[in-house]
């Protein structure tokens, strides 16, 4: 008896499937802050805050993988 396969999804530019923890993280901003963080009034602040915080662990996360990546070129030629 042949079981038949599951099928494959290969649309991916229409729709993406979204990681849960990605998911989790923006539930906050898609359940009630609504504001637009670039507009400055009373409904943006915490958005605007959210995206700081966020740029700025990106930038820490970046410095900190040039240290490794330098570190490990050091190592590697010390070897």
């Amino acid at each position: 008896m042949r079981q038949e396969a599951a099928p494959i999804y290969l649309d991916y530019n229409a729709s993406t499937p979204i990681d849960p923890t990605v998911a989790a993280a923006m539930r906050p901003f898609l359940d009630g802050a609504f504001g637009n963080p670039s507009s400055g009034h009373w409904a943006s602040a915490s958005n605007a805050t959210a995206i700081r915080f966020s740029l700025g662990r990106q930038t820490k996360e970046a410095e900190i993988d040039a240290v490794v990546e330098r570190l490990a070129r050091i190592f590697a030629a010390t070897a």
